[in-house]
């Protein structure tokens, strides 16, 4: 926290309204003078000597402030956002009798938060619950309080003081306060409901790295990722809870063994807990995700092996499978290809679509399961070129009965369209096209049919990062137009992890780290694009300071959208000084980082000039006929338990958690968000 010296504080002296008291002894005919008498009723001369004052409002110096005027501290002059000022503010009792300080409220004057100004105790820079109503001034003392100013944005924010007391008319003085960095609070994007999700009081261990999302029929929300250190001492698990509609935690369950289970990032880097596709809810309110699992002890040669859960909407687990290829998913013995599962489509009636890796063929995994029992009814590995593979992307085509899968291969991104997934007429799946997009260490992290077409985000991370979208066809995987935004960052901290519609806009989401804000930490990041045309809409990054105190590694990493509003899921790191703030505001995109105002963000979108290159003749779709799916709660090293968190998962308002001190480490943070574009 930021403390400032008070000394400083500009000082005005203008005495409070003046009327007579009936000790006076003034006549009907000369009620304006103080020194008259009833002898004396024909003196009719103005009042000539200074009014009594009732009561005056005072700065820490003592200086009289002015009723009804104004007053500008210097100490609240330009505090960036999520920074602390207090000044503090005295009620004085001027009369020889006891008054009562009815209350001292603030109103905030637009666009300034109620958020901003609260009252505290005087000569404190934290925020302390402070009784303002009701209290008793003896005769010639008075009351202190601290206005502490938190602001959410640059320019005016300022608040009203209103005393209301028994003596009189109210006292006012209008505060002006300012915030710097150049941030403007978003018009577009503006949060509805928001809840913490982490586990209880921890501080800075057992993390909960969340990555997928996925909105059920009733607006109930299921996200997915990787708790670590939670049942096992050592190792990730996965996680996967749900959401009611009102921001209500339903459930919380966590699958352990004593090794590793969970979801991993599609990424170079692993920073976040999977991908937004890990999870998907069917029509039913039936929730499937998948992750990989090491079963048995890694130095003994155990394989990994991909891992698909079958959950009932309340939580109870209706089946876990484990599939490996070229031996059991125990087996420490004899040849086996390594499959991570991660990514999940149930749009199906029957059954769902896994994606996700085979190691040693260096290709993908695409496997439909039965809804019913979890049983394989086929599996395809989809091979390009050499190299290691990762899945980001997946997603059914109901009309057409066709998936789209895309990633990473060989070091490349790479997309492929697989007709007949469905298995509709007993038609087997096989390859409609397969398209590369040359751009050094980049993969295809999520797509989103919108009718119009394959909306598309692709993750470029490296020694140049940029946040990349695009448009592809359905038809042939070629390009209709493509997206950067901000492409002269140099830095780390621009990933385009996710992309939705909602409504009429193409929604990406993400990271992005611009100058002056969070460049360390980065923050979260929304683009709404023309879904067509791929035409700048708007731009929001979610700013919860910078500082040591207040800076926290922020990622949207999923998003969903529903009749209510976009749900966006954040994955969370604070800082090694940040005990406990964990929110912030959406603040508009900018286009200059020095100027203020600072743009709208539309200064920043360019042309990627992305293209596709076709390799539908170099990609070859083989059935896997030594795929093993196993029961994993029959496994015979480590059988699985599924445990029930719910008790000791918060899903709490975050800004009633800083206010109660509440700790933890990496965390979630999930929103419902207004977008009025």
């Amino acid at each position: 926290m930021i403390r400032f010296a008070l000394a400083s504080i500009a000082s005005f002296t203008l005495f409070a309204a003046a009327c007579d008291t009936p000790l006076e002894g003034d006549s009907a005919l000369d009620p304006d003078t103080t020194d008259d008498t009833l002898t004396n009723p024909s003196d009719l001369g103005p009042d000539t000597s200074p009014p009594a004052r009732l009561a005056t409002l005072r700065d820490p110096s003592g200086n009289e402030l002015p009723d009804g005027g104004e007053t500008t501290p210097l100490v609240l002059d330009g505090i960036p956002p999520y920074s602390h000022g207090t000044v503090d503010l005295t009620f004085t009792n001027e009369t020889s009798a006891p008054l009562t300080l009815r209350s001292v409220t603030l109103e905030p004057l637009a666009p300034t938060e109620d958020l901003e100004f609260a009252l505290t105790l005087a000569g404190r820079t934290e925020r302390l619950p402070v009784q303002t109503r009701d209290l008793l001034v003896p005769p010639g003392q008075g009351l202190a309080f601290g206005l502490h100013f938190m602001p959410l944005a640059s320019g005016p924010r300022d608040v009203k003081v209103r005393f209301a007391h028994s003596a009189g008319a109210d006292l006012v003085v209008t505060v002006h306060a300012r915030g710097r960095d150049n941030a403007t609070l978003s018009p577009v994007v503006t949060t509805d409901l928001e809840r913490l999700l982490a586990r209880d009081n921890t501080g800075h261990s057992n993390g909960l790295y969340l990555g997928g999302l996925a909105a059920g029929v009733d607006g109930s929300l299921y996200f997915s990722g990787n708790a670590n250190e939670w049942g096992d001492a050592f190792n990730k698990n996965l996680v996967v809870g749900k959401v009611a509609a009102n921001g209500a935690l339903a459930w919380v369950y966590e699958w352990n063994e004593p090794y590793e289970q969970a979801q991993a990032d599609v990424g170079n880097n692993g920073q976040t807990g999977g991908p937004a596709d890990a999870i998907d809810v069917d029509a039913l309110g039936n929730v499937f995700t998948t992750a990989y699992r090491v079963a048995c002890d890694r130095t003994g040669g155990a394989p990994e092996t991909a891992f698909v859960l079958g959950i009932e909407p309340d939580g109870h687990l209706r089946w876990a499978r484990s599939l490996s290829n070229g031996g059991t998913s125990d087996d420490l013995d004899g040849p086996r290809q390594y499959l991570r599962g991660y990514v999940i489509d149930a749009s199906l009636v029957d059954r769902v679509l896994v994606a996700g890796r085979v190691t040693e063929s260096g290709g993908f995994l695409l496997t439909a399961l039965s809804k019913a029992d979890g049983a394989t009814l086929w599996a395809r590995d989809l091979t390009f070129g050499a190299g290691e593979s990762r899945v980001g992307a997946l997603a059914v085509d109901l009309t057409t009965g066709a998936a789209y899968v895309g990633g990473i291969q060989g070091a490349v991104p790479f997309m492929a369209r697989i007709d007949g997934v469905d298995g509709k007429d007993g038609i087997m799946p096989s390859l409609a096209w397969a398209k590369s997009y040359r751009l050094g260490q980049t993969s295809v992290h999520g797509v989103h049919l919108d009718g119009q077409g394959l909306l598309t985000v692709f993750e470029n991370r490296g020694l140049q990062t940029q946040f990349l979208a695009a448009r592809i066809a359905t038809s042939d995987g070629s390009i209709a137009w493509s997206k950067t935004w901000d492409p002269g960052n140099a830095g780390q901290n621009h990933n385009s992890m996710v992309v939705t519609r909602h409504g009429s806009t193409a929604v990406f989401g993400g990271r992005v780290g611009i100058t002056p804000f969070d460049t360390q930490g980065g923050d979260g990041f929304l683009l709404g694009l023309e879904p067509k045309t791929g035409a700048y809409r708007w731009s929001a990054f979610h700013y919860g300071g910078k500082g040591a105190e207040t800076m926290t590694h922020d990622h949207v990493v999923a998003l969903a959208s529903t009749p209510a509003g976009l749900w966006a899921l954040h994955q969370q790191t604070p800082g090694a000084n940040n005990g406990h703030h964990f929110w912030g505001r959406w603040y508009q995109g900018n286009d200059d980082t020095l100027a203020f105002p600072a743009g709208d963000g539309s200064g920043r979108l360019a042309d990627a000039g992305l293209s596709a290159l076709d390799v539908t003749g170099q990609t070859e779709l083989a059935l896997m006929t030594q795929l093993q799916n196993r029961d994993t709660l029959q496994s015979a090293c480590a059988p699985g338990a599924w445990v029930d968190w719910t008790q000791r998962v918060t899903a709490s308002d975050p800004v009633e958690a800083e206010a109660n001190g509440f700790q933890c480490g990496t965390h979630g943070l999930i929103q419902r968000l207004s977008i009025d574009d």
